[in-house]
């Protein structure tokens, strides 16, 4: 569980099988024949191991090891991720054993965010039965995509585990509070409202604009059937604009297999299109400067002064680069609201995502406070006066 940190051999007494089958007598003797600095260090490793192993511990380092598994998982496949040691972390030589695993001042807000994620405090885990109400044998994908024997309990994120419940408490308590900024639009400078994964319907629209009539609405949707339907849906609407594409920094295609749009949620994020062109279709993604510059347009106002008073994300997993792109660009630090759905999907993991997740909220909390919040539930974040 733990190769980036610890290795058997760091704290057990390793005897080779080919060894102990030529001289079983011999080759357990000359494996226990250890010097007391050796059996000393081995004994630091144990300790170590036993701390990692005992999350619920009030000196457990289960959460430091779990980050650092993901960091240097990431680091492998290229992707960013903050500082952190990459050296052995039980090597008495460089007196690391004794360290609790220290990180940088830089990833404190980090290892919080991922103590208070995982464990049990936002992101449950759940049992299931390892088997269906008939009697067949429940599976589940592991990271290669394969197939294997359910194991009984997972972490319950979004509605995917059968807890629907508590992903649909955390929309209600998202936003339970009134939201007095989307009061104050006017006919001459509308509060705007821009919902990000708009899929057939543009649900949370719905409920908005029932509370707040005086704002402007845009739908973003970036499967184009879905995005034609919610121009039907909505065409006696004239306060919802719908807008065919998704949002990113820079403009680009994606290809969606046709399969991936039957279900109640569209997720794209590791998915290939299919050889043939008739099973795929093609989404576009548009930038933020581009979206901007469309909104200003219907109020004679350039880019740089649309301000979206609400952000409302529900992209099935694009929240991660679209909210770190967004601030990269800078507009996300104007926005008063952000409403944010988080999804555990794809071939990376719940602990990679997780560690995705803590970085947006470092991010946001420069500028927002974050008033309500469940990990891969929901997220409510107002910007901080002045």
């Amino acid at each position: 569980l733990y190769p980036k940190t610890l290795q058997y051999t760091d704290f057990a007494v390793m005897v080779q099988e080919e060894d102990f089958l030529v001289d079983p007598i011999g080759s357990l003797d000359k494996a226990i024949k250890l010097s007391k600095p050796q059996m000393e260090e081995k004994l630091e490793c144990l300790r170590l191991m036993q701390r990692i192993e005992s999350a619920d511990q009030p000196d457990s380092l289960f959460v430091p090891a779990f980050a650092r598994e993901v960091v240097e998982t990431m680091k492998e496949k290229g992707l960013e991720t903050g500082p952190i040691s990459s050296s052995s972390l039980c090597n008495s030589r460089n007196n690391q054993a004794t360290t609790s695993l220290q990180m940088p001042s830089t990833d404190a807000q980090m290892l919080s965010c991922l103590k208070q994620i995982l464990l049990n405090k936002e992101l449950p885990i759940i049992s299931q039965s390892p088997i269906h109400s008939d009697g067949s044998p429940r599976t589940a994908l592991n990271g290669k995509g394969q197939e294997v024997p359910f194991l009984g309990a997972q972490f319950a994120h979004h509605g995917d585990t059968g807890d629907y419940k508590r992903w649909n408490k955390s929309i209600q308590m998202a936003r339970a509070q009134p939201m007095p900024q989307l009061q104050q639009g006017t006919e001459e400078s509308p509060c705007i409202v821009l919902e990000i994964g708009a899929h057939r319907e543009a649900k949370s629209s719905q409920g908005h604009i029932k509370n707040y009539p005086n704002c402007q609405y845009h739908a973003y949707e970036v499967i184009p059937q879905f995005a034609e339907e919610l121009k039907d849906r909505w065409k006696s609407e004239p306060r919802m604009h719908v807008h065919p594409y998704g949002l990113a920094e820079n403009e680009m295609e994606i290809k969606v297999d046709v399969e991936a749009l039957n279900g109640v949620s569209t997720f794209v994020g590791d998915l290939k299109g299919g050889k043939k062109e008739n099973t795929t279709i093609t989404g576009q993604i548009k930038s933020f400067d581009f979206a901007l510059s469309e909104i200003g347009q219907l109020y004679n106002r350039t880019a740089d002064t649309v301000i979206p008073t609400l952000l409302d994300i529900n992209c099935e997993g694009c929240e991660y680069n679209l909210l770190l792109q967004a601030k990269k660009h800078g507009f996300i630090e104007r926005v008063p609201i952000l409403l944010i759905g988080w999804h555990a999907y794809g071939n990376d993991g719940v602990g990679s995502r997780a560690w995705e997740l803590c970085q947006v909220r470092a991010m946001l909390s420069e500028t927002h406070e974050m008033v309500y919040g469940l990990g891969f539930g929901w997220e409510r974040w107002v910007l901080r006066s002045g």
